[in-house]
């Protein structure tokens, strides 16, 4: 026997003032793990994922990706199993996918969209511990190791050895993503519309230390 649960976009993980779909991680049809992420949703601050919260299979998805999403719309139904048997049988289809895997224990808790961002940055994510559940890494641990990363990699150079940027051969110009777009339209209004403007000038006599 099978019954239908409604996975909603929950009203208290709303972190900005927008949601969009931006990513399917299933498709109908689909059976998943309990806790298992099924959708990408981003507001204007970060990138959230909704697991499932049972085992069972994805029946129907009723907000699209780029769609609008509001705090309690329903994202999905899944259909979850009810007699032990037919949970045990889709747990051992996915059995052997994991035992075929050489990935270390921590590798199998990534979900699809932290190891492609994790492969397009090129990092390697054994031993780190993720802020999410269980130590689960999230794509903001992600994120802010790439960053760390980057801060170390791209130190200042002095200025006797400080050269003039010079535009590399086949160089790509990569669109921001929503996220940013949306972080920079805020402070651009932050500035221009709501922050004043105020010069202040002090005149200071440096003789003495020059």
């Amino acid at each position: 026997m099978t019954r239908t649960i409604e996975i909603r976009f929950p009203e208290d993980q709303q972190e900005g003032t927008e949601a969009t779909v931006t990513r399917w991680l299933v498709a109908e049809g689909d059976s998943v793990a309990a806790h298992d992420p099924v959708v990408e949703i981003e507001t204007d601050k970060v990138v959230l994922e909704i697991a499932a919260p049972e085992a069972g299979r994805i029946t129907a998805i009723r907000i699209r990706q780029d769609e609008a999403a509001s705090p309690g719309d329903v994202l999905c139904l899944l259909d979850t199993f009810d007699e032990p048997g037919m949970q045990a049988a889709t747990e051992a289809g996915a059995a052997p996918a994991a035992d075929a895997s050489v990935k270390p224990p921590e590798r199998a808790r990534l979900s699809p969209a932290v190891k492609q961002r994790a492969a397009e940055l090129q990092l390697d994510l054994s031993g780190v511990t993720g802020s999410g559940r269980d130590g689960r890494i999230t794509l903001q641990d992600v994120e802010a190791l790439a960053a760390g990363r980057q801060s170390r990699v791209v130190a200042p150079a002095p200025p006797a050895a400080r050269q003039p940027a010079v535009p590399a051969a086949g160089s790509e110009i990569v669109p921001h993503d929503r996220m940013r777009k949306r972080i920079a339209d805020n402070m651009v209004a932050s500035l221009m519309q709501t922050a004043p403007h105020v010069t202040a000038i002090f005149e200071a006599d440096l003789s003495a230390v020059m």
